[in-house]
C-alpha cells in the first residue's frame, strides 16, 4: 500500500490511492513521539535546530522531559527527515510519573522505534521501563552491536518480563547468517518488538521482517498489576546505555498488533522520514 502525505495541526495522515486516510492514531498508541510533529509546532525551518527540553506525546500527553542542557537530543532536519539526535554520552529525557502505569495488567503491548545508528555502539536504550518493583526491565528496546570475525552487525533486542517476579526475556538476533558486515549506520528503520503476553511471545522487527522470536517469554497472561518506577528515553543507568543515534519516532501501543498493522506503520513512515523501502 502506498500512501500520499497530508499534514494536519502536526498530525499527519498517510492517504490511500483510494481517497480514505490513515493515521498511527487508529491502532491505539498509548504514547507516540513524532520528530516532524514536534518540529511543526515550533515553527521550525529544516534550516534550524531546537534543543529538547520537552518533547510532546501526540497520544496522552506525557511529555518527556530533560532539565540539563548539556543532557538535551537536538531536534534537526538532514534534508529527508526531522529526528531527535542522542550524543551517546548524556542524553536522555524521561516520561512523567503520570505515564509509569501505561504498561500494568496488560494481556501485550508493542514498541516501535523510528531509529537511525550514528555510528557502531554495542548498546543503544531507546526506551526503558523498570518494573513495577523497580527490578530491571519490564519492557525495554535495545539496539546492540555485534563485531565477530564471521558476522558483524547491528541489531534489535528487546526485552522485559510479564510478572514483577519473572526473570528477564530478550531476543539476541543477528541479520542473516554470512560473513559480510552490516552495520546500519545512518540508515533509518522501523525497529521494534511485539510483546504477546497472552501467548507468551516476543517478537522482534527491523520494518516488516522478523528477527526473531521467544516462544518461551515468560507465562502467558496479563502482566503485573503495578506501575512501572521509571521511563526514559536515551539511557539505561549508570555509564550503560547511552544512545548515539537518531530518534525519528517512537510508539508504545497497549497490545499486542497485527503483523497487517504493522506494515502500515512502516508504510506510513517509510513516506513520512524517507525509509527508501
Amino acid at each position: 500500500m502506498k500512501f500520499r502525505s497530508a499534514s494536519r495541526h502536526g498530525l499527519w495522515l498517510a492517504t490511500t490511492g483510494g481517497g480514505g486516510s490513515w493515521s498511527p492514531t487508529e491502532i491505539g498508541p498509548a504514547f507516540w513521539l513524532d520528530a516532524q510533529a514536534e518540529a511543526e509546532r515550533r515553527a521550525l525551518t529544516t534550516a534550524q535546530t531546537a534543543q529538547l527540553a520537552s518533547f510532546n506525546d501526540d497520544a496522552s500527553g506525557w511529555h518527556p522531559t530533560q532539565a540539563t542542557p548539556a543532557a538535551q537530543p537536538v531536534l534537526q532536519h538532514d534534508g529527508a527527515r526531522w529526528f531527535a539526535n542522542f550524543d551517546g554520552v548524556d542524553d536522555k529525557m524521561v516520561l512523567p510519573a503520570t505515564a509509569h502505569g501505561m504498561l500494568r495488567n496488560l494481556s501485550g503491548a508493542t514498541i516501535l522505534a523510528v531509529y537511525a545508528q550514528t555510528a557502531f555502539k554495542t548498546t543503544n536504550m531507546i526506551f526503558r521501563a523498570t518494573a513495577g518493583n523497580g527490578s530491571a526491565y519490564r519492557m525495554a528496546l535495545n539496539y546492540d552491536g555485534n563485531l565477530n570475525t564471521a558476522d558483524d552487525d547491528d541489531f534489535v533486542r528487546p526485552m522485559g518480563k510479564r510478572l514483577d517476579a519473572d526473570a528477564i526475556e530478550q531476543i539476541v538476533t543477528y541479520e542473516p547468517a554470512g560473513p559480510t558486515t552490516r552495520f546500519h549506520n545512518n540508515v533509518f528503520s522501523v525497529i521494534g518488538a511485539v510483546f504477546d503476553y497472552s501467548a507468551a511471545t516476543l517478537r522482534a522487527y527491523r520494518n516488516t521482517t522478523l528477527h526473531g522470536v521467544n516462544l518461551a517469554f515468560q507465562t502467558s497472561g496479563n502482566t503485573s498489576d503495578t506501575d512501572s518506577t521509571l521511563m526514559q528515553i536515551g539511557h539505561d543507568s549508570g555509564s550503560f546505555g547511552w544512545v548515539l543515534g537518531k530518534l525519528a519516532a517512537l510508539m508504545i501501543v497497549p497490545r499486542a498488533i497485527s503483523t497487517g498493522e504493522l506494515a502500515q506503520v512502516v508504510d506510513y513512515y517509510n513516506v513520512r522520514s524517507s525509509l527508501g523501502l
